[in-house]
């Protein structure tokens, strides 16, 4: 009888660390699920910041292109009108404030952007309305830009839609008339440059024909407004699409308006 009841509580003790063993493993089956989830997470969320890596943008200096053709590095177009209120500076580079290249990648991503020299840069942007925006920016520093900080600066705009055909205009003739031979002036305020020039204010318009740059001088040109109003007074020419108007002198400051021949 006895030896019944000791073989019962070895079953029974036998059964118990059966049970507890399972228990175990299964515990341990559950660690490992816990942990496998944990790498899990850790895979896709290095997935994910590889992702964001990959979708960051090239720095701004990376960009530069001289080669490639502006449609096929330009995706988006801009209007006339969102780009006037950043860039049209009513003619005077003192008024109002000159966007950084950083500035202006923030408000109109650039897609493509162009070096003339060490000191003279444009970005190109393709406008809704027809045409291309060319905004020149300047480097202010001695040294060349390296894309280290924001560097250069807008300097003038010039927008471009249609061929111009200035060498037509003559000394008399109405602004509307010029405006017909360039049809890119005729309801913006990009193409102008400001003088000052012994206490006057003086606006002029700028028109890129057959490679030479003309500057146009008016009777009246006190606002780019009177200039609308008003008839030629004279043409320039300038072969090296660079002006350094006499009321800037002293600034030694000059506007270019070199565009390659790749975007001519």
């Amino acid at each position: 009888m006895k030896y019944f009841k000791l073989m019962g509580v070895i079953i029974l003790m036998i059964f118990i660390v059966s049970c507890t063993n399972k228990g175990s493993v299964k515990n341990n089956n559950s660690n490992n699920d816990e942990t496998s989830s944990i790498f899990a997470g850790s895979k896709l969320s290095e997935s994910t910041s590889q992702k964001d890596a990959d979708s960051t943008p090239k720095d701004i200096y990376d960009r530069l292109d001289n080669k490639t053709h502006k449609n096929q590095l330009i995706k988006t177009e801009y209007s006339l009108e969102s780009l006037q209120t950043k860039f049209a500076r009513n003619g005077n580079p003192f008024s109002g404030y000159a966007l950084t290249v950083k500035e202006i990648d923030d408000n109109f991503p650039i897609e493509c952007i162009r070096k003339i020299s060490k000191k003279f840069y444009y970005v190109v942007y393709k406008v809704k309305e027809g045409g291309y925006l060319y905004v020149h920016l300047i480097n202010p520093n001695e040294d060349e830009w390296t894309g280290q900080n924001n560097g250069l600066e807008q300097s003038n705009s010039y927008y471009a839609n249609g061929k111009s055909n200035i060498k037509e205009i003559k000394i008399g003739d109405s602004f509307t008339k010029v405006s017909t031979h360039d049809t890119s002036i005729a309801e913006n305020n990009f193409n102008f440059i400001y003088e000052y020039i012994n206490g006057e204010e003086r606006f002029y318009s700028v028109h890129i024909d057959s490679k030479k740059l003309f500057v146009i001088n008016y009777n009246n040109s006190k606002s780019i407004d009177e200039i609308r109003q008003s008839s030629v007074k004279s043409i320039d020419e300038y072969v090296k699409y660079i002006i350094s108007p006499k009321g800037f002198n002293e600034y030694n400051y000059e506007y270019n308006y070199t565009i390659l021949e790749i975007d001519l």
